[in-house]
């Protein structure tokens, strides 16, 4: 043990904790999931997760087809360009945000 501001830390606990964490990550996170129309349906924490990387990185907002600038990433935009979006062709994308596609 030892002992960091006056409480005792066990290291093999530590570094267990920081190899669950990375476990997780790669487990939960697909990034597949960032291609648009490789989901299809999407569970809530996918969703999450997309619109957290839509948040994060204003390239990969703009291939989903909304504008760099966004800030705002609604749910049902979400799980449509997932299930009927195109990775090759923005312009599909753009138009299932617009919501001028079926």
């Amino acid at each position: 043990m030892r002992y960091f501001d006056d409480k005792a830390v066990d290291p093999e606990r530590v570094g267990l904790e920081r190899s669950l964490k990375k476990l997780n990550k790669k487990s939960i996170r697909d990034y597949r999931l960032l291609e648009p129309g490789w989901a299809g349906d999407l569970e809530d924490d996918q969703v999450a997760y997309i619109r957290a990387a839509l948040h994060d990185d204003p390239d990969l907002a703009y291939q989903w087809g909304f504008k760099r600038s966004s800030k705002r990433f609604p749910t049902d935009i979400i799980r449509r360009v997932a299930a009927r979006g195109d990775a090759d062709h923005r312009t599909t994308n753009l138009h299932l945000v617009k919501g001028q596609s079926s």
